[in-house]
């Protein structure tokens, strides 16, 4: 995998004495691979999950459906923000709303499911694509505080 063969790479360059700066930059280049293999491992699972939901027929609410655009929104202008330097704040803002927003939709569809305006199927193809949204706007602000890092 990736992350593995950058970071065997890269640890077989560290028998050569580095400065602070080189070392801390190693580091965050490290974390900053490793986040991007995750984000894309976490697309992979959203994409499954969306497979799963056209092939079984498994309809969401027109509530849950806007909820996701809502996640795919915020996540979309994450990856705008993450390798600007000067929208880290910014990045942070948004992914703090993303961990409120999981929250709020798992309530949501918890009190749909109780409704019957949805089937257990969906409900559990619904969380996981809100658990991978909250998952990559976690690698995303690892990703736009790495790269801030090695600005510095």
């Amino acid at each position: 995998d990736l992350y593995a063969g950058i970071t065997k790479y890269v640890t077989a360059h560290l028998h050569n004495e580095l400065n602070y700066e080189t070392s801390r930059n190693f580091s965050a280049c490290l974390a900053l691979v490793n986040d991007i293999e995750r984000l894309g491992a976490h697309a992979l699972n959203i994409n499954k999950e969306v497979k799963i939901l056209i092939e079984n027929n498994h309809v969401l609410s027109d509530e849950a459906i806007n909820e996701v655009k809502e996640m795919e929104t915020l996540i979309n202008q994450m990856f705008d923000y993450s390798l600007d330097n000067s929208k880290v704040l910014d990045v942070k803002a948004i992914e703090a709303s993303i961990d409120k927003l999981t929250y709020r939709y798992k309530e949501n569809m918890f009190n749909r499911l109780k409704e019957k305006v949805c089937t257990a199927e969906g409900s559990i193809s619904y969380s996981t694509l809100l658990i991978n949204f909250e998952r990559i706007g976690d690698h995303l602000l690892n990703v736009s505080e790495s790269s801030y890092a090695m600005s510095k």
